[in-house]
C-alpha cells in the first residue's frame, strides 16, 4: 500500500506505507521524518483505495481511508482511517496517529453477492469543505458514496447507493480545480487520460462521457500489458503521468514517466481543452 497526504504548509512530500502485513508508516520526505503508524487492523489486500481527505477544521491533521479494493462477502474490516490523535488525550508515551475500523459498503452484506473488485474512486467537497467519498465496482454494484465528519469529533453519515451506473475511469479520479473538472484514466482500454465534469453525482446522477486524450501512442504487436496507472496534478495545468506495464511473453516490468500540459481553448472554454505532451522517460525495472 502506498499513499500521498494532501500538501499542507508544513510539507508536500508526506507518504503513507504499509507492507502485506499492514505494518505501516509516514515518512516525510521534506523534512527527513520518519513515523511508525502501527499495524493496520487486518491487511487490506493488493493495491487498496487509499484517499487523503482534507478535514474541514483547519487546525486538522488530514485523515487516509484505505479500502481493501477486493473485499469479501461480509467482511467487516475491509475499510478503516487513518487519523491523527485529539490533542487533548495525546501523551508523549502513546501513539500520535492510530488507525479506526469504519462500517463496511454496504453491498458486502447483500444476499448473492460475490467479491468485486473496486474499479474507480474519487472524492468531492462540498460548499462547507466536508468531503464525499465515491467508488464504484464491477459485478453489478454501481457506485456509492461515503461522506466523511464534518466535525472533529462527529461519526460519519456513512454509506449511500448513489446509482446503477459506475464512474467512468480506471482507479482514481483526482479534481483539478483550474478547469473544474476531475481527471483520471479512462475505464476503456487503453486507459487514456480522461476527464469529465462529476457534480451531477451531489444529485444521484450519472456523470457525462468523458473527454479522452491519446497520451500513450502504444507500439502495434507488442503486448504492453498495464499495471498501475498514475496521475499526479503539478499545477498551473501541468501533470506526470506514470504507467507502469508488464512487457507480455519476454517478462519483466517498465515505467514510462511522460509530462503533459493541458491547454484551454479559446476563451478558457475547458470543453476545448488540448494536451500538449512533453518529455517522456522509460524506465525498466532489474530482477537484480
Amino acid at each position: 500500500m502506498f499513499g500521498l497526504f494532501t500538501p499542507r504548509a508544513t510539507s508536500e512530500g508526506r507518504m503513507v506505507y504499509a507492507n502485506t502485513m499492514g505494518d505501516a508508516g509516514l515518512y516525510d520526505a521534506d523534512n527527513r521524518i520518519h513515523t511508525c503508524l502501527g499495524r493496520l487492523n487486518k491487511p487490506k489486500g493488493h493495491r487498496p483505495m487509499c484517499l487523503s481527505v482534507a478535514h474541514p477544521d483547519a487546525d486538522e491533521e488530514d485523515r487516509m481511508y484505505v479500502l481493501d479494493s477486493n473485499p469479501r462477502k461480509g467482511a467487516q474490516q475491509c475499510f478503516e482511517v487513518l487519523e491523527r490523535t485529539p490533542r487533548k488525550w495525546r501523551i508523549s508515551l502513546l501513539p500520535q496517529w492510530h488507525w479506526r475500523l469504519l462500517s463496511p459498503p454496504p453491498f458486502v452484506h447483500q444476499p448473492g453477492y460475490q467479491p468485486s473488485f473496486i474499479t474507480s474512486f474519487t472524492t468531492m467537497v462540498d460548499g462547507d469543505g466536508v468531503s464525499t467519498i465515491y467508488i464504484s465496482g464491477d459485478g453489478g454494484i454501481g457506485t456509492y458514496s461515503f461522506e466523511t465528519p464534518r466535525h472533529q469529533y462527529s461519526e460519519p453519515r456513512g454509506w449511500s447507493h448513489v446509482g446503477e451506473w459506475m464512474l467512468p475511469f480506471r482507479g482514481r479520479a483526482q479534481y483539478v480545480p483550474e478547469f473544474n473538472l476531475w481527471f483520471g484514466f479512462s475505464d476503456l482500454n487503453p486507459n487514456h487520460l480522461c476527464a469529465t465534469d462529476l457534480s451531477a453525482m451531489y444529485n444521484g446522477q450519472q456523470p457525462t462521457a468523458p473527454k479522452i486524450w491519446e497520451d500513450l501512442n502504444l507500439p502495434e504487436g507488442e503486448a504492453w500489458l498495464p499495471k498501475q496507472l498514475e496521475l499526479l496534478p503539478l499545477g498551473g495545468g501541468k501533470f506526470l503521468i506514470a504507467k507502469t506495464f508488464a512487457a507480455g511473453e519476454l517478462g519483466g516490468y517498465f515505467s514510462l514517466l511522460t509530462g503533459i500540459e493541458m491547454i484551454p481553448g479559446d476563451g478558457g472554454d475547458r470543453q476545448a481543452l488540448q494536451m500538449v505532451k512533453h518529455k517522456c522517460a522509460r524506465f525498466v525495472f532489474m530482477d537484480e
